[in-house]
């Protein structure tokens, strides 16, 4: 059955969210639905979405309070049949309750995927929203656990755990990171990628290298922060004397091309990660992966086989697991290449989007 879908999208940052919307509307598209994206009008978002040529409305999103959202939302898919909203957060799902009420459209299906690790609300506004959702999707076990640690009252038959996933650039190509920012050969290139902010852990895995021999290693970190962090993390380097072995990226549209190009891939998060796309990229192309354990990394990564986890906050483990790898080219070998027949076994992105394609096919089996 072909559907309309739209996905709202409320984030002010591109992330991981956005990032995982992104890649199953593509896929979704490629399957023959309509696909619309619904955000605010902020372009950093805005832009990845329109370079895909989505068609994009734009509503400012606010949450319980702003009728005007769910109003313009309700003239959207009034006359749609076999129409689907997707929310990425509760506060869209709100929205998406309005409007499926003010647009008398009742075969209109809610779904929503549960990208954070908290606990479930148990006030009469969340327990009416949650008899409003239709099916939620948690990116992980843990996010379903966490959720579930207030016992909210909602009905479990409505929950599904699917794990991320992402899919591969189709015309990624190595990069010499080495001739590229004027690296010497015989240095390992450690990578780090994603929204440089403190959660992530960025000022612990300084901490961490400024431990390893400067001509051992060079990090390479991609991403964005605001400037507060930037100058946090700056000083740091220039403490511990580190200046000519880290390099601030910047931004990349496509990262696939340098992760599959370093040595070891580093993802050192101090807080509980929902799933982590970047762990699941760099397994993706085989790369050794190192990262903390405090989220929902064990679940697919285990200690030893496919990757090395460390506590999170702790440079000297941290930095214990980077100079393992960077002494033996081989254990790196060895951990990417299970890490890549993990990713392809159990975390391949046909496998997800299978996954969702069918709650989205058995939303309407109530019906029938």
């Amino acid at each position: 059955m072909k559907m309309n879908i739209y996905h709202l999208v409320s984030n002010k940052v591109w992330g991981g969210g956005e990032q995982y919307v992104l890649d199953l509307a593509c896929r979704q598209r490629d399957a023959g639905h309509y696909v619309e994206i619904v955000c605010r009008n902020e372009p950093e978002v805005i832009a990845p979405f329109r370079t895909k040529e989505f068609p994009i409305s734009t509503l400012p999103l606010k949450g319980l309070t702003d009728l005007d959202s769910g109003v313009r939302l309700a003239r959207m898919v009034k006359k749609r049949r076999n129409t689907v909203i997707h929310v990425h957060n509760f506060k869209n799902a709100f929205t998406a309750s309005v409007a499926r009420s003010l647009s008398e459209n009742q075969g209109l299906k809610i779904v929503m995927t549960r990208h954070l690790v908290k606990r479930g609300k148990n006030s009469i506004v969340y327990r009416k929203l949650y008899k409003e959702v239709d099916r939620i999707v948690f990116v992980s076990n843990l996010t379903r656990e966490v959720f579930l640690s207030t016992n909210p009252k909602i009905d479990r038959s409505k929950l599904s755990v699917v794990h991320n996933s992402v899919l591969p650039t189709p015309t990624t190509e190595a990069v010499d990171l080495h001739s590229r920012f004027g690296i010497a050969p015989e240095k390992a290139i450690i990578l780090f990628h994603g929204r440089i902010s403190p959660e992530k852990g960025i000022d612990v895995l300084l901490r961490a290298v400024s431990q390893l021999p400067r001509e051992k290693y060079h990090l390479l970190i991609f991403g964005e922060g605001k400037k507060h962090v930037m100058k946090k993390l700056r000083e740091i380097i220039v403490s511990n004397n580190i200046g000519e072995c880290v390099t601030f990226a910047g931004y990349q549209t496509d990262i696939q091309p340098f992760v599959r190009s370093c040595d070891i891939a580093v993802q050192p998060s101090v807080w509980q990660e929902p799933l982590g796309l970047a762990n699941l990229e760099s397994m993706m192309w085989g790369r050794a992966v190192v990262t903390t354990n405090n989220g929902a990394q064990p679940e697919y990564i285990v200690d030893g086989r496919d990757g090395i986890l460390v506590d999170p906050g702790n440079p000297y483990a941290l930095a214990d697991a980077l100079s393992r790898l960077i002494a033996s080219p081989e254990l790196r070998r060895e951990l990417g290449e299970a890490a890549k027949k993990r990713f392809e076994t159990d975390f391949a992105y046909p496998r997800f989007f299978d996954a969702i394609s069918n709650i989205y096919n058995h939303l309407w089996d109530n019906n029938e």
